[in-house]
């Protein structure tokens, strides 16, 4: 009997161990002038110095997002943020588990923007600045960055 103790301790120690080794980081990513939080930011893990990439997630519709982070990475890979608009912002690994992400806006220059919307196709040759169509029905390619 106190071989099967002995065994089931010993499976029970090395099952939180192995949960030990991982820790969940939490946050948002918001703009950085107005606060707005940002939805689709993605947000990868990188390793290493040849910068492998781990893991990746995107935030949520209110900018929040969550992944599970290997203890043994800390000083050893960065956070990457990166959406379409802003700054791409990277940040070292250490033990924070919340994380509050500001983005800034970077200017872009587009030379042309094709709007397809529902079975319909819109060349655009200038600038816009709002488009007024439900976002669930649009998608929007940029060519010639």
């Amino acid at each position: 009997m106190s071989k099967q103790l002995i065994l089931f301790l010993l499976f029970a120690m090395m099952h939180y161990m192995t949960v030990a080794q991982n820790y969940r980081v939490t946050g948002t990513v918001s703009d950085k002038t107005n606060r707005e939080r940002l939805e689709g930011v993605n947000v990868l893990l990188y390793v290493g110095k040849e910068k492998k990439l781990l893991k990746f997630t995107t935030t949520t519709t209110e900018g929040s997002f969550r992944m599970m982070i290997p203890d043994s990475l800390t000083g050893k890979g960065y956070l990457q943020f990166s959406f379409m608009g802003y700054e791409t912002l990277r940040k070292n690994i250490d033990h924070e588990k919340r994380w509050d992400i500001y983005l800034s806006q970077k200017e872009m220059t587009i030379k042309e923007i094709i709007v397809k919307a529902v079975a319909m196709t819109i060349k655009i040759f200038s600038i816009i600045t709002a488009v007024l169509v439900p976002r669930s029905m649009i998608s929007i390619m940029i060519i010639n960055i």
